[in-house]
């Protein structure tokens, strides 16, 4: 019997003869096998989220994060890792939301320009959240993607919680 898919991206798979696709070739998926793949977490639906919410106690209004492990992580990753995660996050929401002349002066530049000023340059604020950004892409590759975790994108949530999504 001759078994022919069709589609762009599908194999055309056997006859008789013929060697037989690896089965992941047959899902559309990426051969495992050959290379180490890296896993596009978007494919997966979460199976539950965990909220971390924010710190108020300080009461100064720079956005913070508990740094309390929540107990259903307890099993996934270590407490230095969270605290790590927790505390380098705080860390750099403290540098984009602390008061300095820079950003004084780059208000009244954006001002004087008629708003101009921030087509052509990025002001500390942003060029912080786009490290932190990318801080939070390094610690899902390396730490929460392999344990089955992701921690989503806090400006989506206006950086009222951070959430890790369970994926099982």
């Amino acid at each position: 019997m001759q078994v022919k898919e069709t589609g762009e991206h599908s194999p055309v798979s056997s006859t008789a003869n013929s060697e037989s696709p690896h089965p992941s070739q047959k899902l559309n998926m990426p051969d495992t096998t050959k290379d180490k793949v890296m896993i596009d977490m978007n494919q997966y639906v979460a199976a539950k989220a965990i909220r971390i919410e924010r710190d108020y106690s300080k009461g100064d209004g720079i956005t913070q994060f508990c740094t309390d492990m929540p107990t259903t992580l307890i099993d996934k990753i270590t407490p230095e890792q969270f605290k790590h995660t927790i505390d380098t996050i705080n860390q750099l929401l403290r540098n984009a939301e602390q008061l300095s002349w820079s950003g004084v002066i780059y208000n009244v530049l954006e001002i004087l320009t008629i708003y101009l000023w921030p087509v052509f340059f990025d002001s500390n604020y942003h060029k912080t959240i786009h490290e932190l950004l990318d801080f939070i892409d390094k610690e899902n590759d390396s730490v929460y993607h392999p344990q089955k975790l992701s921690i989503r994108n806090p400006v989506k949530t206006a950086f009222l919680f951070l959430e890790i999504q369970v994926f099982d």
